[in-house]
């Protein structure tokens, strides 16, 4: 997986000292990590349930993607965006919606 640069970001949503981290994701097998089967495969459901995709369908992407990964000619690659930050004592929040006064 390739990694890109952390970099602080503007508190937003209640949080503060929020760090983004967005880095390439990519495998050609969909076993290599448990990750890649719950991601791709595991999710499918949801997509159907949400009316996004039907369930046909689903099942089709779903055995061409096996078939693929049994023949090693599966390929997949995700941009992943990413923030972590620690919520915002609300007392303080409230008394400073700012931010501008120490914690």
């Amino acid at each position: 997986m390739g990694r890109g640069d952390d970099r602080l970001a503007p508190s937003c949503l209640g949080l503060e000292d929020v760090r983004t981290k967005a880095f390439l994701a990519h495998t050609d097998d969909l076993d290599a990590h448990p990750f890649w089967r719950a991601f791709i495969v595991h999710q499918m459901p949801m997509f159907v349930h949400a009316d996004l995709i039907e369930e046909a369908t689903a099942q089709a992407v779903l055995a061409d993607l096996e078939a693929l990964n049994a023949k090693r000619e599966f390929s997949a690659s995700f941009i992943v965006q990413a923030a972590i930050g620690t919520k915002v004592n609300s007392l303080n929040a409230a008394n400073d919606p700012s931010g501008t006064k120490a914690k």
